[in-house]
């Protein structure tokens, strides 16, 4: 079926991955975090610490790696810009 997302060649190992190791079926964590701010802070915790650990192909952090690549990415407009003015298509 055209629409099944699990049919599809491009998003079958995608849908795969995210039920096994993203959509966590048998955790429940309501025992563990009495409200969701705990579980954020965790998330964020979490979050440093993985960005924090030199990774294995770059050999470096991700922390250290956007500090850097930031030096090289021109800087976003202050303000949008506005393209075309009253032109309907």
């Amino acid at each position: 079926m055209p629409a099944d997302p699990q049919s599809t060649s491009g998003s079958e190992a995608t849908v795969r991955i995210a039920k096994a190791d993203l959509v966590p079926t048998e955790a429940n964590l309501r025992g563990e975090y009495r409200v969701f701010g705990e579980l954020e802070r965790a998330c964020r915790v979490c979050c440093d610490e993985a960005n924090a650990r030199v990774q294995r192909e770059t050999c470096r952090a991700p922390t250290g790696a956007l500090a850097e690549e930031q030096q090289r990415l021109h800087p976003l407009p202050g303000r949008a810009r506005t393209r075309a003015t009253s032109t309907a298509r």
